[in-house]
């Protein structure tokens, strides 16, 4: 019962931020590997390359943030932080710092935005693959095989 009464709130979910904080230790995985450019920003959608990854999911991050109800009770006291995350350069670098203050103030706020099938399949199989010794070659052919038909259904 409690769960749909939260899942409720103001049309907004409550997801328990788990496929947030995969995102996010996925960008800062990404980050520690190699430099971020944000010249090899291919939008949201692209999954081809590491880089391409790590973009995407800062931007689906980002799309959490921006669909942030400043009026909710709980995001009003972190609404510097929403405000700051707001703004895609700042998904541009996560340092430690940036990581931190994205885990304490911001994953577990309520956001309208709702990951679709290819977000959460992605997010599912990503941070195992980067993890991985040898990630570009792992992650690359996990991403595709989960994608293809995902992209296939979705036109």
């Amino acid at each position: 019962m409690r769960s749909s009464l939260w899942s409720d709130c103001r049309g907004q979910s409550f997801r328990g931020s788990v496929h947030e904080r995969r995102r996010l230790d996925l960008i800062r995985a990404l980050d520690r590997r190699q430099q971020p450019d944000a010249s090899r920003d291919a939008g949201p959608d692209a999954v081809a390359t590491e880089a391409e990854i790590r973009w995407a999911f800062a931007h689906r991050l980002h799309e959490n943030v921006t669909a942030m109800n400043l009026d909710h009770f709980l995001a009003r006291p972190h609404r510097r932080e929403v405000e700051t995350y707001s703004d895609f350069t700042n998904w541009h670098r996560i340092d430690d710092g940036a990581e931190a203050l994205i885990h304490e103030h911001l994953l577990a706020l309520p956001s309208a935005h709702q990951p679709d099938e290819t977000e959460s399949a992605v997010c599912s199989i990503s941070v195992t693959c980067t993890k991985s010794a040898a990630p570009s070659t792992t992650a690359r052919p996990a991403v595709r095989t989960t994608c293809s038909p995902l992209r296939r259904s979705a036109t």
